[in-house]
């Protein structure tokens, strides 16, 4: 099983409707409800970089 820090969710979508994070939140909470996975999906969140995901990953790549 991956365990992830943090998931980024991004894009158009989620940049113009930020509510979308919480409904995916409360949408996995319902999946996670063994005790080892309790508060998971507090790792969900929104990109940072909103539209210029692209970029910045060219970016990172790049050095």
């Amino acid at each position: 099983m991956v365990d992830p820090t943090c998931i980024v969710i991004g894009g158009g979508v989620f940049n113009n409707h930020p509510a979308l994070v919480e409904a995916v939140r409360l949408e996995l909470r319902q999946y996670l409800n063994h005790p080892l996975l309790e508060g998971k999906e507090k790792r969900i969140e929104a990109s940072i970089y909103k539209g210029n995901a692209g970029l910045q990953g060219a970016f990172a790549r790049c050095r």
